[in-house]
């Protein structure tokens, strides 16, 4: 989205009215201010917002409805900032957010969620929806009713949404694999991989084992001795990890599809095998970036959870707005790897 009027105030260190009188010409500003102003609004090349403006003068309110996963995974925190973000940059015309953060993967929880917003006259609905047909059948009702759908991070192929933002999960885990074949096929013995995913009612988890699993089976020697379900827990991850650890003494490699790093790393360090055995996982989170400089976790894919937040945001306003229909049906974010040499 271009340059707004609340960044060009800010920008400026003045009122969005003051900037609003510059753009219309209108009098009560300094010459010299105003000559700033200008100036500002050249250089960031400031294009007025006819949609926006439309809105403030009508008398239709738009409400978008967020629901997303349970925020003790610190990725979520990174989407938020990218939903907080494009909900700054609507705000000025009228449009509000409602968000909701379910408390587990929970189908009813969600349900639940989704008749509340309807029931509240929402406009429409950026999900991340959790991978059942009973909430695939309740986003095709409500986008019957004429309310727009966006699935973001994990998709639900197949329902009625306009468009789905996040990353080719399948291509992730994918990478993941063949990062991990690198690491592993020129060891003459057998490697021992295991695999611990956040959950199975999400798509995107499932779609990264999938790609994981599906390039690791192609190289002889590696043997995946163990899948788990952390839920993006800590101290799920902790247990998983020292149980697995105290049964197999030769453990090879392990992969992360989403959160719990802390606990993956804290079981490695009391076994004394932290260095020892390769560490995979997702989102470059504080946690995941300190474990990458200490040498703990060997590799990180980065997903862009701000884009994955601002983005269902700005394309449900231009719904609403313009009647503008996503360009794409996959609007990808990307895969971006992360080693110790190249994190920041």
């Amino acid at each position: 989205m271009s340059t707004t009027i609340k960044e060009v105030a800010r920008l400026a260190g003045v009122s969005r009215g003051t900037v609003d009188r510059v753009i219309h010409n209108r009098p009560g500003v300094n010459p010299d201010l105003r000559r700033k102003i200008l100036s500002i609004l050249k250089e960031v090349e400031y294009t007025p917002n006819f949609a926006g403006r439309a809105l403030v003068h009508s008398n239709r309110r738009y409400r978008i409805g967020v629901v997303l996963s349970p925020d003790f995974n610190p990725f979520v925190e990174q989407v938020k900032q990218g939903i907080k973000e494009e909900a700054d940059q609507i705000a000025e015309f009228g449009v509000e957010l409602n968000i909701e953060v379910v408390r587990a993967f929970d189908t009813r929880e969600q349900l639940s969620m989704l008749d509340s917003l309807y029931s509240s006259g929402i406009s429409a609905i950026a999900i991340v929806p959790v991978d059942d047909s009973l909430i695939k059948e309740k986003i095709d009702w409500i986008v019957s009713q004429g309310i727009p759908v966006v699935t973001f991070n994990s998709d639900l192929q197949g329902c009625r949404r306009l468009c789905f933002i996040g990353q080719d999960n399948y291509k992730a885990g994918k990478t993941q694999g063949r990062l991990a074949s690198m690491f592993l096929r020129k060891d003459p013995r057998p490697s021992k991989v295991l695999v611990i995913s956040s959950t199975d009612h999400l798509t995107c988890h499932k779609e990264r084992v999938k790609g994981f699993l599906e390039k690791i089976s192609t190289y002889r020697n590696i043997e995946m001795i163990g899948y788990e379900e952390n839920y993006d827990m800590d101290s799920l991850s902790r247990q998983i990890t020292t149980r697995y650890l105290e049964k197999h003494n030769d453990i090879s490699l392990i992969y992360l599809t989403g959160g719990g790093i802390s606990g993956v790393a804290q079981a490695l360090v009391e076994k004394n095998v932290a260095g020892k055995i390769y560490i995979l996982c997702h989102d470059l989170i504080p946690k995941s970036l300190e474990l990458l400089r200490a040498g703990i976790v060997d590799i990180v894919i980065g997903q862009d959870p701000f884009k994955q937040g601002a983005l269902p945001i700005k394309i449900l306003y231009e719904y609403l707005f313009l009647k503008k229909y996503p360009q794409l049906e996959f609007y990808h974010t990307g895969i971006e790897i992360f080693t110790s040499e190249n994190c920041s």
